[in-house]
């Protein structure tokens, strides 16, 4: 037991020296050579800018102009409301090519299955405040507690704070202490993001999914008290979240990948 309290100590000093580690550098990375507001003023006075694309993002209004210099250089400049800095460019007399926001088909792929889990969650719901109500009247007005009904509240609060979990981790809402992660910008919070996503991926693998699948199969020969189905049923809901929950976080890890963290702050998707 001591051996394992000492290997865990270690494994979260290794994570906050990490942390410590990747804070430093990226507030010592040189960030001069970023193209600012300001800048892009300045040539637009001088003349020196001959053409501008504008880019929006998925998450309105931010986005980014694509400015090509009359010496051939090219410069990206990143918003928070990219409509200021489109009306800024036809204010000089430029005609800029506005690009279509850039979707994928996350309905499918994303969307799709968040609204599947949370349909799912409210109909646990739905369920358990009908049987909760059905306990009391059995209970209060005609003294015959239902032991079946209370049986099945325990295991759908279960199931509902499992899918729940998976639901929140999809949207990223999950209580965090980011007062170091929300600091960093550029590619370090990228890269810090990911690998968090990773940590969730391999923590829902090995515990979830596999563990989950493990205690499943040994209490398969075990039934409940009352409603005396196998309590393998109850504890499938185990891999099944942490199948979710890997789902999600690879497209976590994916949409991190292509976001650009110009600004501090939290992220969510």
């Amino acid at each position: 037991m001591k051996q394992n309290g000492k290997t865990i100590n270690s494994y979260f000093i290794f994570i906050i020296l990490l942390l410590l580690v990747i804070f430093g550098l990226n507030l010592l990375n040189n960030r001069t050579d970023e193209y600012t507001k300001a800048e892009f003023i300045a040539d637009l006075d001088a003349g020196n800018v001959s053409e501008v694309v504008v880019q929006p993002n998925g998450e309105a209004p931010t986005g980014y102009l694509e400015i090509q210099m009359k010496n051939g250089v090219s410069h990206k400049l990143y918003a928070t409301d990219i409509t200021e800095l489109e009306t800024l460019v036809r204010e000089y007399g430029f005609d800029p090519v506005v690009n279509d926001i850039e979707r994928e088909n996350w309905f499918l792929t994303y969307m799709l299955p968040m609204l599947v889990v949370l349909a799912v969650g409210i109909f646990l719901f739905m369920m358990m405040t009908a049987v909760g109500s059905y306990q009391i009247i059995t209970r209060y007005f005609f003294n015959r507690p239902s032991t079946v009904s209370e049986e099945l509240l325990t295991y759908s609060f279960t199931w509902m704070s499992l899918l729940a979990s998976a639901y929140v981790f999809g949207k990223r809402d999950h209580m965090r202490m980011g007062f170091m992660a929300d600091k960093l910008t550029g590619n370090f919070r990228k890269y810090l993001e990911i690998i968090i996503d990773l940590l969730s991926f391999s923590f829902a693998a090995v515990v979830m999914v596999y563990g989950g699948c493990s205690i499943t199969k040994l209490t398969m020969i075990q039934t409940t008290a009352s409603l005396r189905v196998p309590m393998g049923y109850i504890y499938v809901i185990v891999p099944v979240s942490g199948i979710l929950i890997m789902m999600f976080a690879a497209m976590n890890a994916v949409e991190m990948f292509h976001h650009e963290f110009k600004e501090a702050g939290e992220v969510r998707v």
